[in-house]
């Protein structure tokens, strides 16, 4: 493979390993289905040597601690695979994400106490922000191997991180029957995945003097990162309690066990994000340099072949939910869960205009539309919690389905508007 050494007029030089975007995706969809497949045994896992009370209380921790740790992330890894001028050096990053990880921890174990009541409960709580604060730590590492297009890496990371860790979380669960056990050993089989793999593959790309510059020239640098991304990390901190808002509901009027039941079924219509995220982050790098050179057509294209590529995922998941949704269930879970074929309908319907709004979600990062995201999460999130508090009294768990799917409408029309703001200024760039 030919790479390029790209000089840059920031404080590094970027290795670029040059490879198509259908190349790019091709390496990442791999991982990512892997990862997503992983993903539904999980909860394929605590269903069937567990109660939906157990799915339940994983759930809750997954909602609590989501909030908290996406504010912490601030999508770091967009950032940096976006950082094609080489601005800062990887180490930045990567030093930003371990304080505001550890900050984070710190949050997630005050929320923890605070369940005081049901010490199991608080130790579930602990335990999964941990796992997930060691996910975004290879997050990073993502980063730095995404601006380099190194999407191979990548792919082998998860799909290790995937298998590794449902099999040491179905082993100890089936051994001990304890679900705090069982996260404990899902978290050291993915640590050991990034210190073996994700952190020596960029390690050997960092420049030798990145790490003994002085504390100042690196604290003022992450301040300006800081400064850069922290809109993200609000943005991913309300989509987060988008998707977790009806979550909160069940949780607060139905109880743990319906909640089990719901989380287990709506993340089989999620998993398709998985799939979505993939392509966008594929695309995030060539999105970024078809804006930053002003080309409207490119930019322009290449977004709408993502909507149209996140629509029909959307449709192929309806048909598929309403044709073989009952069997795939059953398999999955326990036949019990397959009763709820008509809520796996719904959650694929709202999980469609969730894949479309979330890559042209790509498309306003790639240009660098950050602090315009806030507002919108806002209203996506307002749309969410009024349509929860509406329908989850009438329709139970159907209404908890819809109410994401309306929030993603809102979310939809806003980027919209967004992007053709976007659009026009490149235009107007053009005829300039």
């Amino acid at each position: 493979m030919t790479t390029a050494a790209i000089p840059l007029s920031g404080t590094r030089t970027v290795e670029i390993h040059p490879k198509s975007l259908r190349s790019n995706f091709a390496r990442v969809t791999v991982g990512f289905s892997v990862y997503a497949a992983c993903q539904w045994a999980i909860m394929a896992v605590l269903a069937k040597l567990g109660s939906p009370e157990l799915v339940g209380q994983y759930a809750f921790a997954l909602a609590l601690t989501a909030p908290v740790l996406m504010l912490a992330q601030m999508n770091l890894r967009t950032v940096l695979a976006t950082d094609v001028k080489g601005v800062h050096d990887f180490s930045d990053y990567r030093s930003l994400r371990f304080i505001s990880l550890l900050a984070a921890m710190f949050l997630i174990l005050i929320l923890a106490a605070r369940e005081g009541v049901d010490p199991s409960r608080s130790v579930v709580i602990a335990l999964v922000g941990l796992i997930q604060a060691g996910e975004f730590m290879a997050d990073i590492c993502y980063g730095q191997l995404q601006l380099q297009d190194r999407m191979q890496q990548i792919a082998i990371s998860m799909i290790a991180r995937g298998l590794l860790g449902v099999l040491a979380l179905g082993s100890a669960l089936w051994a001990t029957g304890s679900l705090a056990v069982a996260l404990i050993w899902m978290f050291l089989a993915r640590l050991a995945v990034y210190l073996a793999y994700d952190a020596r593959n960029v390690i050997h790309d960092s420049p030798a003097r990145a790490e003994h510059r002085p504390w100042s020239e690196q604290a003022k640098a992450q301040r300006a990162i800081l400064k850069q991304a922290l809109p993200l990390g609000v943005v991913l901190m309300l989509g987060a309690l988008v998707v977790n808002t009806p979550r909160y509901f069940i949780a607060s009027s139905l109880g743990e066990r319906e909640l089990g039941v719901f989380s287990a079924i709506f993340s089989l219509a999620a998993a398709g994000n998985l799939i979505v995220n993939s392509l966008g982050q594929s695309a995030t790098p060539k999105l970024a340099r078809l804006h930053a050179s002003g080309d409207k057509r490119g930019f322009l294209l290449l977004s709408l072949k993502m909507a149209a590529l996140g629509a029909g995922l959307g449709l192929l998941g309806i048909a598929g939910a309403a044709t073989i949704g009952s069997s795939v269930v059953a398999a999955v879970y326990r036949p019990e869960y397959a009763q709820q074929n008509g809520l796996l309908v719904v959650a694929m319907a709202a999980c469609g205009v969730g894949f479309v709004a979330s890559l042209l979600g790509y498309c306003i990062t790639a240009a660098r539309r950050l602090y315009q995201q806030i507002p919108l999460q806002v209203a996506c999130l307002a749309g969410t919690a009024l349509a929860a508090w509406c329908f989850i009294p009438r329709w139970g768990l159907v209404g908890a389905a819809l109410a994401p799917g309306v929030g993603a409408l809102v979310q939809l029309a806003a980027e919209s508007l967004i992007l053709r703001s976007v659009v026009s200024g490149l235009a107007a760039g053009e005829r300039s």
